[in-house]
Parts: structure tokens; C-alpha cells; sequence
């Protein structure tokens, strides 16, 4: 799912456009080359950069569309997708962001717009005969740009008074599509750029890398007329640390010559960004070590409600949705006013606490006058609303289903979700799911395409986290992990190449699970491994047949796999792996 799926409407943040772009103008004449945008979860650093890749539509997003056409490249991390935190997979995000802004890439778009738009012609020809047809045709998505080529399906008679029309003018070319040709042609002409953006070679010299595959060739193109500017977006993100169904954020470590994540990789090198590039990172204000690699940046606080501007965000995000929302605006009395101006200071800038108040306002969940009994942090906030949602039965029934939701690494659907909980429970049926999965509607969001997500990554780390969320309300991502490993198992025959990635990364974090404590784990997970093996195998085929062949299947598919230059970060390590994960496996079994 991409950023920019089920987006909502944007507000305020007009001041930290300004300070962007202000910095934009400066860089070529200041020694600073990037600007560090901080804040607390929840703040909006996030929607701040989605809006900037993704300007809203209207007069309220000038700024932002202004902005937008300076954007060279971007990359958002985020700490439960692994593939967002690759240094090979950031490198060549990069690099293939900056290439789809050349001319030549924006040709080959049209072309393929255009031939979108002549298969409609022929396909509304075929429907006149064929009334069937339109019931079973499938156009290609281009065709909804059909209107750019009207001009290919002119008659002769327009075609000839149009020549007589003088030609307009070619527009001022983007700096970025000049960037971009000229980085396209080095990338043509120099073997060592194209060996240096190779995956394999990322990951064993990244600073070298870098520096042959971008930040060199870039130095030497000729300065466009405008700054450019390179967003990262949470660039303190990193692989967490799972300990005693505890989240924990991995201890900093040692700075090392070499480049281990992406932050290291840009603080060892911003220094040799050309003069016309701007790095502009987030991160949480909490984040030491960041401030301390980024020291030269230019910082924005988002939350800083020392700063006017701040404070008036806050006032203005709740004045904007009580003016759009009527089911909001019936809530409003003289008695409730008061609770709206608690509301803002309790908030303390955050602007998630304020969206799921106003949220459960508009859907009649939260009284506005019940503002006063709720804690004035996010963590608070989690904990009264779960405390609000669930009772203790009530959670025990749903708590497999986060389990399996916090370990996941595909994106997962309702139907899919079902088949993978119906493996740990075979007894559970279909309306029962139901209705577990309806009590967890108010803490998932469901995207456009169906995939299911916690409503922020705060909250899924603070289910991990027993000091905030208490033992009542605790999961354990160890226990999504093992019902992930049982169910891959189940279906090994079947698996592309990405499910087999997904399920021997779940047979190594149950490795891990295993070998942490193996006298204390949960014994209703162990009696449903061990109890459950022959309900599940199908005729004489038992779990401990189906898993060597899984380690077959899978040592096949590293045999197949291994000279692939495409091949995910880390695949072959995990893949290697696998054959320990099976036999503890069947050591459960």
C-alpha cells in the first residue's frame, strides 16, 4: 500500500512550509545543507512529509504543490517493514525516483498513455457489436489520461484548421527533469555507476556506493537554477529488538567506519551533497544520537508549544474539523466549550491525540465532557480508550488476532487473517471471527485495498510495551510469529518466492522465542502446536513429512535463487537459517 493511500484532508503547518522553503532559497549561499524537522509520535511529522510528495488539491495546498515540484527524491523508513530499512533498497529507490523524472522516462509514460488510449477506441468500437464485451474487457489504468491525447483522434478538417493555430510556447523545463537527463546520461556512459547501484555490492560498501552511484555523479552536473531538495522521513527508525513479548528499541551503537543504517549512511556523507541539494530529515525529538549526526541542520519543532505557530495549529485543527463536520459541530454547547479548550492543552501539540478524540466525538463513542477523565499523554490516551474497548474476555479474544497483525510481513487481509487464526483455532467459525474482528474496528484501519494496519505505529509499540500498556492489555508478537510459521507450514507447496522470504523469517524469530526461555513459554501456544498436527494434515501426510519437504523445497528454491541480483536483502542468511527453524519446528511437534 502506498503512502498516500486513504489519505485525509490536511491542516494547518502553513509557517513550516515557509521555514522549507525559505531553506530551499538559502542553500546555495549557506553552509548548512539540511534542515531536521522534530517532534514527539503523533505529531505529524509523517503526514507533514506525505503531504509534501502528495500536495492536497485547492488553494490550501499552494504551498505544498510549490514545494512538491522541487522534490527530487524521497524514502519514508518505518521500523516494523525491513525492506524500508535496506541501505541497497534506499540507494536504488533513489536513483530510480530521480530517473522517472527524465524526458525519457516521461515519453515512455505517454507512450504508454497513448496506447491505453487507442486500445479504448478499438475496445468502444468492439462493444458496439459485442454487447457482452463490456462486461469481461479490462483497460489498462493510462487510459484514464486519455484527454492528453484528444489530439491523436481528431478528425482531418480539425487537424488541418489546428495548423493554422501558431504553437504555444514550450514551458520552462523542471529543474529536476534537467537533473534527472543528465544523470541518465552518466548512468548510460559509466559502468562504475551502474556496477556501483548492483544490491549485493550496496550491502557490502553502502559509503562507497553512495558516493559512485549519486552523490559523485550529482556533483559534477551542472547547478539547476533552483534549489532541489531530498525528504527522509523518519530517519531514526530502526529494527527493533523483540525481548520478553517486550518492545524495546535496540541500544546505539558504536560508530563503526561503515555505514550500518540509513541515518549513518547520510550523516557520514551529507557533507558531500552538491550546493544546490537540500537533505531534509523527521525524526522524534527523543532521538539523541540523530541530533548529534545531523549537527549543522536547520531544526523545526512540529510540537514546540513554546512557538506561537505551534499553538495555533493546535487551535486551528480543531476550528477547521468543527467547521467541516457537522457531526462534530452538534456536539458543541455552552457546557462543551470548555472541554474543547482542555482538550487543546491536554493534547500538548500532539495531533493523533486530537484525531482520535475528535474521532470518537464524531462517531458518538466519546462524550466531549468525558475529555476531563482522560490522561493528558498518548500513552494515557491508549490506555483509556483499550480500557474503554475491551474488557478482559473481551480482549482475550482478540488478542491472537494482533498477535498475528504486530509479526506479520505480507500485507494482510480479512479473508487471509481468518485462514491464518483458523490454523491456531480450527474450532473458530466464520461468524465468530467476525465477530472478534468487529471489536478491533476502532484500532485497525482497512485500506482501499483491503490490508489491515494498526491506526499508528505508536500504538502497536505500545501494546508491546508492559510498562504503558499494563499485563492486561500486553500481546505477544512471539506468539503472532509461531501461528505464522504453523500456517506457512501448512501451505509450503504453494508459497512464491516472497512468502517463503516471509515464513523463514517467522521460523527464525520463533528460533529466537525459543532459545530466549524455553521452560516459561505460554503453554496453551505449545498444546495448540503439539495438539493440532493431526487435525491439520490431511490424509497420511503428518506436519513433520510436510516440513522436510519444506527444507527441501526450500534448499531448491536457494539453489535457484542464489545468483539472482534482485534478490531480497538478507534472503540467502534467512534461507540458511530455515533448516534450524524446521527442526525445532518439529521438536514442538
Amino acid at each position: 500500500m502506498s503512502q498516500h493511500d486513504d489519505k485525509k484532508k490536511f491542516y494547518c503547518r502553513e509557517w513550516a512550509f515557509q521555514k522549507l522553503s525559505h531553506c530551499l532559497d538559502q542553500r546555495p549561499v549557506s553552509k548548512t545543507c539540511g534542515a531536521l524537522l522534530l517532534g514527539g509520535s503523533g505529531c505529524g511529522k509523517t503526514t507533514f512529509c506525505s503531504e509534501l510528495c502528495w500536495p492536497s488539491q485547492g488553494p490550501s495546498g499552494r504551498q505544498q504543490r510549490a514545494l512538491n515540484r522541487r522534490l527530487l527524491c524521497y524514502h519514508f523508513l518505518q521500523g516494523h517493514n525491513e525492506k524500508s530499512l535496506s541501505l541497497s533498497e534506499f540507494v536504488r529507490s533513489l536513483v530510480t525516483q530521480i530517473l522517472n523524472h527524465s524526458t525519457e522516462s516521461h515519453k515512455e509514460r505517454s507512450m504508454r498513455r497513448k496506447m491505453a488510449q487507442e486500445a479504448k477506441v478499438e475496445e468502444e468500437k468492439n462493444i458496439s457489436y459485442e454487447q457482452n464485451l463490456s462486461e469481461n474487457c479490462s483497460l489498462p489504468q493510462e487510459s484514464l489520461y486519455s484527454n492528453v491525447y484528444a489530439d491523436s483522434l481528431l478528425s482531418p478538417t480539425l487537424e488541418s484548421k489546428k495548423s493554422d493555430v501558431p504553437p504555444i510556447p514550450n514551458l520552462p523545463v523542471n529543474p529536476r527533469t534537467l537533473i534527472a537527463d543528465a544523470y541518465l546520461e552518466k548512468l548510460k556512459s559509466d559502468p562504475e555507476i551502474q556496477i556501483a547501484l548492483r544490491a549485493k555490492n550496496i550491502e557490502l560498501n553502502p559509503d562507497d556506493c553512495l558516493k559512485r552511484a549519486l552523490l559523485f555523479p550529482l556533483l559534477e552536473i551542472d547547478p539547476p537554477k533552483t534549489s532541489l531538495f531530498i525528504l527522509i522521513d523518519s530517519i531514526d527508525e530502526h529494527s527493533f529488538v523483540y525481548s520478553n513479548s517486550t518492545l524495546t528499541r535496540s541500544k546505539p551503537r558504536e560508530r563503526s567506519s561503515q555505514s550500518k543504517t540509513i541515518a549513518e549512511l547520510l550523516a557520514n556523507h551529507h557533507h558531500l551533497f552538491p550546493q544546490w541539494l537540500l537533505l531534509v530529515c523527521t525524526a522524534r525529538k527523543q532521538s539523541k544520537s540523530i541530533a548529534k549526526m545531523f549537527t549543522g541542520f536547520r531544526k523545526l519543532s512540529l510540537d514546540d508549544l513554546r512557538k506561537s505557530q505551534v499553538v495555533r495549529d493546535v487551535q486551528q485543527y480543531i476550528l477547521a474539523r468543527l467547521d467541516q463536520e457537522n457531526s462534530l459541530r452538534q456536539h458543541i454547547s455552552r457546557d462543551t466549550a470548555e472541554m474543547l479548550n482542555q482538550l487543546h492543552i491536554k493534547s500538548n501539540g500532539c495531533f493523533l491525540y486530537l484525531e482520535k478524540v475528535l474521532d470518537g466525538v464524531s462517531d458518538n463513542f466519546i462524550v466531549l465532557r468525558e475529555v476531563r477523565e482522560i490522561p493528558g499523554t498518548l500513552n494515557g490516551l491508549y490506555l483509556w480508550l483499550c480500557q474503554r474497548l475491551f474488557n478482559r474476555r473481551q480482549f482475550a479474544k482478540v488478542q491472537q488476532l494482533l498477535n498475528v497483525i504486530l509479526a506479520a510481513k505480507c500485507a494482510i487481509n480479512e479473508p487471509l487473517l481468518y485462514d491464518i487464526i483458523k490454523v491456531y483455532n480450527p474450532k473458530m467459525s466464520h461468524d465468530d471471527f467476525k465477530k472478534r474482528f468487529n471489536l478491533l474496528r476502532r484500532i485497525i484501519v482497512v485500506g482501499k485495498t483491503g490490508a489491515i494496519r494498526l491506526f499508528h505505529h505508536s500504538f502497536a509499540e505500545w501494546l508491546l510495551d508492559i510498562k504503558h500498556c499494563t499485563q492486561k492489555y500486553l500481546c505477544n508478537i512471539f506468539h503472532g510469529h509461531c501461528i505464522l510459521a504453523m500456517y506457512y507450514t501448512l501451505h509450503a507447496k504453494y508459497l512464491n518466492n516472497q512468502e517463503i522470504y516471509d515464513y523463514a523469517f517467522h521460523l527464525t524469530r520463533m528460533e529466537q522465542y525459543l532459545n530466549e526461555k524455553p521452560t516459561q513459554k505460554c503453554p496453551t501456544l505449545m498444546y495448540k502446536l503439539s495438539q493440532e498436527k493431526h487435525n491439520l494434515s490431511q490424509g497420511e501426510n503428518s506436519l513433520e513429512k510436510t516440513s522436510t519437504e519444506i527444507y527441501s523445497d526450500l534448499k531448491a528454491l536457494q539453489e535457484l535463487t542464489k545468483y539472482e541480483e534482485k534478490e531480497m536483502t538478507g534472503e540467502l542468511q534467512y534461507l540458511a537459517k530455515v533448516e534450524v527453524g524446521i527442526v525445532r519446528l518439529k521438536e514442538l511437534l
